[in-house]
């Protein structure tokens, strides 16, 4: 969805349509108009050579033909208006409404994104849905972005507009920010509220080792396990694949297809050998200050860091992700993950340290 600037600070735009969709749609009309063409002058025949006539081939190039000007002119759009208090969800030709739908504001009590999987024929993929929602479950659907940054910016947008709270649970734990603190920055929000971030002793069993310079709290994380369930899973999987694919080709060998087989199996240990040397040279150093974050991953070959500016950092959050943790700190341009493979509690006193960081 794009917003379009109408002008009314009281009212808020969005369009939708045209882009890659009607590169999509463009064969779709093009096949249409040659095989009308052909309905016109005769060029279709049955099987049996015989004249197809008009009929026939002009409703299936009229039906072709309407998929492709759906893909091509088709535009659908969102019109949220405070001065009539209303919201407006149209369906149509290029700008001109065919078909639209009045939601009242007055049911809208929050915006809210969840995270969920749409599957293919070839696979699935995620999608971030931005939702309108009242006392009684779903007002209005907004629009689903599979980027999760795009989806935070239009519900942020749109809360503040509307001035609701915005409930995210996007990665699993709900979060609920009210419209004022959407734009705060974490650092901000803890010096207005003179939130007092309280520090325990490490917990037992952490693995970083913290040191302190002034008002910087710096954190070096040791490598990760040598293997852990994800990594002895794909590299199992690594292993039967190369097999499955060599031996499929395996009796073009002859007398040599074991040895084929053998070196595809030598092969994948030793993919496996290197991507354990790798996990075991790699560490992290995090350091925070109230001038911001930054992350540093520090490999075999190069090393690479990731900052996020104290005024952008909105929140720093744990995040559960299956049997594993992590930290994540967010803001409306990026998401920087780091510390998994951690204990909870250990991350939990992390992000304690950090606020602190920030907030001094």
């Amino acid at each position: 969805m794009k917003r379009v600037d109408s002008g009314n600070i009281n009212r808020l735009e969005y369009k939708d349509g045209g882009g890659c969709m009607m590169l999509f749609g463009l064969p779709f009309l093009l096949g249409a108009a040659f095989g009308l063409y052909g309905a016109i002058y005769g060029g279709w025949k049955t099987k049996s050579g015989a004249p197809a006539g008009f009929w026939p081939p002009f409703i299936f190039c009229l039906m072709f033909g309407g998929v492709g000007v759906t893909f091509v002119f088709g535009r659908m759009g969102t019109i949220i208006d405070k001065t009539v208090g209303t919201i407006t969800k149209w369906w149509g030709i290029l700008w001109f409404p065919i078909y639209s739908k009045n939601i009242s504001l007055a049911d809208v009590r929050c915006v809210s994104i969840s995270h969920e999987t749409r599957k293919t024929k070839n696979g699935s993929y995620s999608v971030y849905p931005v939702r309108l929602r009242g006392n009684s479950g779903d007002v209005l659907h907004l629009s689903e972005p599979r980027d999760t940054m795009e989806s935070r910016r239009l519900a942020e947008e749109v809360a503040q507009f509307l001035h609701v709270p915005l409930r995210d649970s996007s990665m699993g734990e709900t979060v609920t920010r009210q419209p004022e603190e959407l734009q705060e920055s974490l650092r901000d929000k803890l010096i207005r509220t003179n939130q007092e971030v309280s520090i325990s002793a490490p917990p037992s069993g952490a693995k970083c080792a913290v040191s302190a310079e002034g008002n910087r709290v710096i954190f070096d994380i040791p490598p990760q396990p040598l293997m852990t369930g994800c990594t002895l899973g794909a590299s199992v999987g690594v292993i039967i694949f190369i097999v499955i694919f060599v031996s499929m080709f395996a009796t073009a060998f002859g007398a040599n297809a074991m040895w084929v087989i053998g070196a595809a199996v030598v092969i994948g240990l030793v993919l496996i050998s290197l991507q354990v040397a790798v996990a075991t040279k790699t560490r992290w150093q995090v350091t925070a200050d109230p001038q911001g974050l930054r992350v540093t991953t520090m490999g075999v070959v190069r090393s690479s860091t990731d900052e996020m500016s104290a005024d952008k950092l909105e929140e720093l959050r744990v995040h559960y992700s299956g049997t594993q943790t992590s930290l994540l700190a967010i803001s409306d341009q990026k998401t920087i993950r780091f510390g998994a493979g951690l204990s909870s509690a250990e991350l939990e006193w992390m992000r304690a340290l950090i606020m602190k960081a920030l907030s001094a």
